[in-house]
């Protein structure tokens, strides 16, 4: 049986490209005694998002979109690489998507992310695709 205090020893890659969203997931984790490492768009992150996680990497937001789609955006499968790329050099366990292009791209190339990487629950690229078309 798992005690409360094994969800510490994981290691969780938060993946965005809000940082607004992004401080408040990661001040949560850091209220549990996560720091996890952030995938995000910002050049200049916040102060803070560097001071609550473990590493900080950015991605060029323009270069990883496939869709420009106003509605509804998702990124290349090269994303998909680059976090498993982050996952594999830090050992990570869980990728959390966290605004709607990074769980957009997460539930279409999830097949592409390595089989060890645990994900938050998450609705299935066409029920996505669905959803835009009934709002």
């Amino acid at each position: 049986m798992k005690l409360m205090s094994d969800y510490k020893k994981i290691n969780i890659l938060v993946v965005t490209s809000n940082a607004g969203l992004t401080f408040n997931v990661v001040r949560i984790l850091n209220k549990m005694s996560i720091k996890p490492y952030i995938l995000d768009s910002t050049n200049k992150p916040l102060y803070s998002l560097k001071i609550f996680s473990k590493k900080y990497y950015n991605f060029n937001y323009n270069d990883m979109l496939a869709d420009n789609n106003s509605a509804i955006s998702f990124f290349r499968v090269s994303f998909i690489f680059r976090i498993n790329e982050i996952c594999k050099k830090h050992n990570i366990n869980v990728v959390l998507p966290v605004d709607l292009a990074s769980i957009i791209t997460v539930s279409k190339y999830r097949d592409e992310l390595d089989d060890n990487i645990l994900l938050p629950p998450t609705l299935d690229y066409n029920k996505i695709f669905e959803l835009r078309n009934i709002i």
